[in-house]
């Protein structure tokens, strides 16, 4: 990653995944530059380094740093099966909601349907097969619907008159 910085140094930030020691990573980094003399005392010339950093870290690395040089970075790994476990829980979360709903919303659609459009049409089937038999030519056939089930209710009850008022004439 430092290597990157120091090939691209205008690059303010890095991120991306990342394998390390088998697990995937994502990783955010930002370069760290040598901005103040006071960081050359210790790794500017190894022969002006302290003896006893010289002695805990020896001469090779670490050293013979200028001004804006790109010496660190700052490094954020964040583990990424612990997202995409908890990912994983919030999908099977989100699916179970959604099954809910949308079984709530069919059985609503059911019951609405079933009150509003097959009960009423299952009555006007059985009256009218009444009708047709010439039974219970009495009973009126009322609806408040004003909608095409209630104009079907309306014709089929004029259709109930018709057929009591045809009866009625050929019993005379």
């Amino acid at each position: 990653i430092i290597k990157t910085f120091k090939k691209q140094p205008d690059k303010k930030e890095d991120d991306g995944r990342i394998t390390k020691n088998g697990k995937a990573y994502y990783c955010f980094a930002k370069p760290i530059k040598v901005d103040a003399e006071k960081c050359l005392r210790c790794h500017g010339d190894p022969v002006n380094a302290p003896a006893e950093q010289k002695t805990i870290y020896g001469t090779e690395h670490g050293y013979n740093w200028k001004l804006g040089d790109i010496a660190s970075a700052y490094i954020v790994y964040v583990p990424l099966q612990k997202a995409f476990d908890l990912a994983k829980k919030e999908a099977v979360k989100l699916v179970l909601i959604g099954a809910v709903i949308v079984a709530l919303m069919m059985t609503l659609l059911w019951f609405f349907f079933n009150l509003y459009i097959i009960d009423p049409i299952t009555m006007l089937e059985k009256r009218a097969t009444e009708i047709s038999l010439g039974k219970n030519l009495s009973e009126t056939i009322s609806t408040s619907s004003d909608d095409e089930i209630g104009s079907l209710a309306r014709s089929v009850d004029r259709l109930r008159i018709s057929v009591e008022k045809m009866l009625q004439r050929f019993k005379k």
